[in-house]
């Protein structure tokens, strides 16, 4: 069992490898599982996050910076992995390729832009550090057959900008005044650490040794004068040089200027700005470091140091040397080299374009064409869009054909190395082979479309093609089972065998009502049992589950399905299914709401499974949405009963919505005073209820939503006109229903729906005074919806300042915000550009004026930056059918708050 790594445990292992304190196992595993629930879960990933930043010392920029990054990282893993089968790949073997096809290539050209962004601003990210080497991975020199690990490498750095002094000395100048440090022997951490490969047993330990007090005297940095003329500046860093003896060829190893521009300068024929230069990138290269910089340096070696051994003892063995040079025994190696190619070809890229596009063809084209489609298929620009597509169909062919217990291939291919040329001849002979197998595949479809398909598919000697052609829509019925039949002849193996019974599964439980067989349910349960004999079970398992669940659901085994539902998602989190996973997270989210209602507490997991199924593919709508779709989905899609079983009513559709409907057909006919009798005799069916379908309405919500459905359609003269004469307007009577129902059971006003909306919320947002009015006092004017959002929100968003007034006089809690973004209700009224609401809100809460929003903004510094993006704003608004104020409108608001704020 192995599935691609997902984005939460790729952060667990990045906290581990840093050194801090490891999270109790049981919140990783509820967090790795997909156990918490998604408030709980976002904010559990946000907290491993801040810790590693906070480890890192990294400011907001690079905070920024990296947040970017990561989240397109994820986006395009989470979507290979929607489109990625392990079948009977080892765990070893899905990391083994994701090193190679994904994660090497992926972070060497997003750390390469972070670089050049950096040199933008004059902030890159290893400054100070040699400029013409990795000092944060560890260094293969092939000449030499070393490998350097990165802390150790760091320790170098440090001591050659100490100068002379001993290592001795450096210790204690670690430990001096720090008396409670002492039973830290320094210089023997320091040793073991440098040249025993040792890696700090924590990121407490560097704090602890690396303290900001710590006395150490950088004898051989170099400190620019600013003060100084540019001439005996020049000078000064010429000396600098000449007493370290530091030529051309190692400073060009050292600072980001070729060897042969440095011999120009050091012989006195640069050009002054030559000079220049040479003399800031020396400053930046010899520069004292802070005691923050080296934590940081040291954390980050110690990071990817921890991860490159652990690798190492994953794919090669517990016996694996992380200083071996051998890339037969540190199959990391060719790793490294990949690194350094992608990142250095991204560097240069910028020194050939003009343009992106053009920088981006340039890099492209240094790569071969079997690269290019193949192992850099991630990041080639070309394939934006969709390199997570075809990425995810090429490793789903590599997996399928993969022995669980085969050795590691051998990927990327070392110039100068043994098998260099095979490592390529065999990536070709695979894409030339999968060139072949699409080539017989489509020429398969064309042959059985006539009348010799029999032997055509007699003629097809290989599973992987017959099972494409099994799986192509608008078959006839008569192909599609010699096809199956064709498959059952050639599957080899176990795995093969249950998957045969899978497509088979598919052709069947998929295939229109009207298309299935009159034995569907005898042929179902036949192909069922043959998977659950089958030794190929496991591979399959969670498609298994699926369609067993699809089964019970035909005979009406609702919970059965449910269950079986359940289980797949479980599956899941062994192998990935591809598309699979977002489509059994839906069907059993639609099931289960079927079952037993809307029941937010149980369904989440179903939503936590779509959100984790879509990530970086698409934008899944909020919860309570997703709900209202898988169960429109269940009744008009999913649920088709086998002929002869009598189709069961959802909850929603039972005896409860009989009444609901009885109501709306009294007030249809006007019959206001049946109407109240017929509520007295329903008292303990409709007093407190609430439909179990997703909405979760109570019968004065029903009504609220179609009242304000009523008084749109009234607006129409078409609807107005085919009312009967004297007939009154729906919405009329409506409305005299609501005063009623509200008179008999005020409780009803304190019921919500699915999304936590009360009665007074629905009028307050719809600018209704008379029914704000009527629903304030016996309301919870406090209550929150499911993002957080109040009666005062509501009635600011309404955009109606009476109702305002009449939920003001209720004295609200306004230290309710949304639980999103923060927003008070006075932010709120800015974001509508809404005067007059911003103006009795902040009359009569000033000290709201200062409270700051999730992104620190108070509502001045939200309203000047909606001005400065007012068109952007109103686009944005008009999207959500809102309408905002003018620009004077925003203007006003301004100058009011900045007086109150004054």
């Amino acid at each position: 069992m192995a599935r691609i790594p997902s984005p939460e445990q790729i952060l667990l292992q990045v906290h581990l490898s840093l050194g801090l304190d490891r999270p109790e196992s049981k919140h990783i595993s509820q967090f790795t599982a997909m156990g918490f629930p998604l408030a709980r879960h976002r904010k559990f990933m946000k907290e491993l996050t801040n810790d590693i930043f906070t480890a890192l010392e990294m400011d907001e920029q690079a905070r920024s910076d990296a947040c970017r990054n990561m989240d397109e990282w994820f986006s395009f893993d989470s979507a290979l992995a929607t489109h990625t089968w392990t079948h009977n790949a080892s765990q070893q073997q899905v990391l083994w390729h994701m090193l190679a096809y994904s994660y090497v290539p992926g972070l060497a050209r997003r750390l390469a832009f972070w670089s050049l962004a950096g040199a933008e601003r004059e902030l890159p990210f290893d400054a100070g550090m040699p400029g013409g080497r990795f000092w944060f991975l560890p260094d293969w020199d092939q000449s030499a057959g070393t490998v350097r690990l990165p802390v150790a490498f760091v320790l170098e750095w440090l001591v050659d900008l100490l100068g002379e002094q001993s290592l001795e000395h450096v210790a204690d100048g670690l430990q001096r005044e720090h008396a409670e440090r002492k039973n830290m022997n320094a210089l023997r951490t320091l040793q073991g650490w440098r040249l025993e490969g040792r890696l700090p047993q924590s990121a407490k330990m560097i704090d602890e040794l690396f303290h900001d007090e710590a006395d150490l005297d950088f004898q051989s940095s170099f400190h620019l004068h600013e003060s100084m003329p540019e001439e005996e500046q020049f000078t000064t860093a010429l000396g600098f040089v000449q007493l370290r003896g530091l030529g051309p060829e190692m400073l060009a190893d050292e600072i980001p200027l070729p060897a042969s521009l440095v011999q120009t300068i050091m012989e006195g024929k640069g050009t002054p700005e030559e000079n220049r230069r040479f003399v800031e990138t020396l400053a930046v290269r010899y520069a004292a470091p802070s005691m923050r910089t080296v934590r940081q340096r040291l954390r980050v070696a110690r990071m990817t140091q921890d991860a490159y051994q652990r690798l190492l003892k994953l794919l090669c063995g517990p016996g694996a040397n992380p200083r071996s040079s051998d890339p037969s025994h540190n199959r990391l190696l060719p790793l490294l080299a990949l690194f350094h190619t992608v990142y250095n070809l991204t560097i240069q890229s910028v020194m050939h374009g003009g343009t992106y596009d053009d920088q981006d063809r340039w890099f492209e084209s240094k790569f071969t064409p079997w690269d290019r489609c193949d192992l850099l298929l991630s990041i080639m620009p070309s394939a934006k869009g969709m390199g997570h597509q075809l990425l995810g169909e090429r490793l789903t062919r590599r997996f399928m054909t993969l022995r669980h217990d085969a050795a590691l291939p051998d990927l990327v291919p070392l110039a100068g190395q043994d098998g260099h040329s095979g490592v390529i001849e065999e990536r070709v002979r695979m894409l030339e082979s999968e060139a072949d197998e699409d080539a017989r595949i489509a020429a398969l479809v064309r042959a059985v479309s006539g009348s010799s398909a029999w032997q055509a598919l007699q003629a097809e000697a290989s599973y992987l093609v017959v099972s494409q052609l099994a799986r192509t829509d608008g078959l006839s019925p008569e192909v599609r089972a010699m096809a199956f039949s064709r498959l059952r002849e050639l599957a080899e193996t176990p795995a093969q065998e249950a998957g045969t019974f899978v497509i088979e599964l598919a052709g069947l439980i998929d295939s229109p009502g009207p298309a299935r067989p009159q034995d569907v349910q005898e042929q179902t349960e036949a192909l069922l049992d043959g998977i659950q004999k089958s030794e190929g079970l496991e591979t399959w398992k969670g498609p298994f589950l699926r369609f067993r669940a699809r089964h019970r659901l035909m005979q009406n085994d609702f919970e059965g399905a449910a269950q079986d539902f359940r289980s797949a998602l479980e599956a899941c989190l062994d192998r990935n299914f591809g598309p699979l996973h977002g489509q059994i997270a839906r069907e059993g989210f639609a099931t289960d709401i079927a079952v037993r209602g809307f029941d937010p507490k149980i369904q989440e997991c179903y939503y936590r499974h779509l959100v984790l199924s879509v990530r970086g593919v698409q934008d899944l709508a909020s919860f309570e949405d997703t709900a209202v779709e898988c169960e429109e989905f269940f009744w008009q899609e999913l649920y088709r009963p086998y002929h002869g079983v009598e189709a069961r009513r959802g909850q929603s559709a039972e005896e409860l919505k009989d009444l609901f409907a009885r109501s709306a057909g009294l007030i249809h006919e006007a019959d206001i005073d049946e109407l109240r009798a017929w509520l007295l005799g329903h008292v303990k069916r409709l007093r407190l209820a609430r439909l179990k379908d997703a909405r979760r309405d109570s019968l004065l919500l029903s009504w609220m939503k179609q009242l304000h459905h009523f008084e749109q359609l009234s607006r129409m003269p078409v609807f107005r006109a085919a009312l009967r004469p004297r007939k009154q307007l729906p919405s009329v009577v409506v409305r005299q229903a609501i005063r009623i129902l509200v008179r008999l059971w005020p409780e009803q006003a304190k019921l919500c729906d699915f999304k936590g909306q009360t009665p007074l919320m629905i009028a307050a947002d719809s600018g209704d005074e008379e029914l704000t009015g009527l629903l304030a006092a016996i309301s919870d004017v406090d209550a929150q919806d499911h993002i957080g959002r109040t009666a005062l929100h509501a009635a600011v968003a309404g955009g109606s300042g009476g109702c305002i007034r009449i939920v003001l006089d209720l004295n609200p809690n306004v230290d309710r915000v949304t639980r999103d973004e923060g927003q008070t209700v006075l932010h709120t009224a800015v974001r509508f550009g809404n005067l007059e609401a911003v103006t009795l809100i902040a009359d009569a809460f000033p000290c709201r004026a200062v409270s700051a929003n999730h992104a620190g903004m108070t509502p001045l510094d939200l309203a000047r930056d909606l001005l400065n993006n007012y068109e952007e704003w109103k686009r944005f608004m008009r999207g959500h059918n809102r309408e905002i104020g003018s620009r004077e409108r925003f203007k006003d608001i301004i100058s009011l708050l900045e007086t109150s704020v004054a």
